[in-house]
């Protein structure tokens, strides 16, 4: 397994939204096998920074477009693509999922669409520009999963010097393990700063949105579940994994579900923590170091090279 970043980044004069979106799709697109499907700085214009002006994502409703690679884990024989259009300013984005259809009918200011898309910035399933980021002076960190792990992303905000994230944002594409095998489309989806993941998680607070493969096809808000609410063995497959990270306390995977509705799968990109750690902690795995590091009750997939500067 294996990952492709840009971390420990720090504001360079551009919107913290603007340089997070460009990095990320920078990244998706560069070394991550992604293809750019459409875009456009607000005016029609390529997009090659993350400033604003022509040719930069800085811009009232510039917007990009990305087809998720065909190959690995989760690869699935549909045209699964994500887009992200800036609003008003830096913090203000639609986010939308194509799942299967494909997107098509961008202009200069209007994002592409298609017949099965959903939104999914802030849990909410509608089609508005919405608050992702935060407005505080941010670090942000870009993480990109290879093909091995399903094709997922995560952007974290935090304070510079801070040891905590609140109120930052994140955005992200999370491959679900031990999904159901006619589940076509195993991501869960989040982009929000109201309670970002990985933040006094609790199972019943706002986490992402999803296709649904049950009880019916439809788009659906899940949530995260800790180990104890997976005892239904017919909602909730058993054998959750479990690592002892850096000779500490055991953590476990996560789950996306609904209470006693239906089970998604198993997170790719967190574990529940055992003892909180202040953010930055780095964990070991396997013998691969920095391979996770301590997000608020949450540990997050890391990129198995550098460690975490607050």
């Amino acid at each position: 397994m294996g990952t492709f970043s840009d971390v420990n980044n720090t504001m360079s004069g551009n919107g913290r939204g603007d340089e997070a979106m460009f990095k990320l799709t920078e990244l998706l697109i560069n070394t991550a096998g992604w293809s750019l499907v459409d875009e456009s700085d607000g005016s029609g214009g390529a997009i090659t920074s993350a400033g604003p002006g022509a040719n930069g994502y800085g811009n009232q409703d510039a917007y990009r477009v990305l087809a998720k690679p065909l190959t690995g884990v989760g690869a699935i024989a549909n045209a699964t693509e994500v887009g992200f259009q800036r609003g008003a300013n830096d913090q203000s984005w639609k986010c939308r999922c194509f799942p299967t259809a494909g997107s098509s009918g961008g202009t200069n200011t209007l994002m592409p669409t298609s017949a099965d898309q959903f939104h999914f910035a802030n849990q909410l399933n509608t089609d508005t520009f919405q608050t992702v980021f935060g407005n505080l002076t941010s670090r942000y960190h870009v993480i990109v999963l290879d093909s091995a792990e399903g094709h997922g992303f995560n952007i974290i905000l935090h304070n510079n010097g801070a040891a905590s994230i609140t109120s930052n944002g994140m955005v992200g594409m999370d491959p679900c393990e031990q999904a159901h095998p006619d589940d076509t489309h195993p991501w869960v989806f989040f982009a929000n700063n109201i309670e970002p993941e990985g933040v006094a998680l609790t199972g019943i607070g706002t986490h992402g949105i999803a296709f649904s493969h049950q009880p019916q096809a439809t788009i659906q808000a899940f949530n995260f579940f800790e180990l104890s609410d997976t005892s239904n063995t017919n909602q909730f497959p058993q054998g959750a994994s479990q690592f002892t990270p850096s000779g500490d306390d055991p953590a476990m995977q996560a789950y996306y579900g609904r209470r006693g509705d239906v089970y998604k799968g198993r997170s790719t990109l967190w574990y529940w923590q055992g003892p909180i750690r202040s953010l930055g902690f780095m964990f070991t795995d396997a013998g691969q170091t920095n391979a996770y590091v301590a997000v608020g009750n949450m540990i997050a997939r890391w990129n198995d090279t550098n460690t975490l500067i607050l």
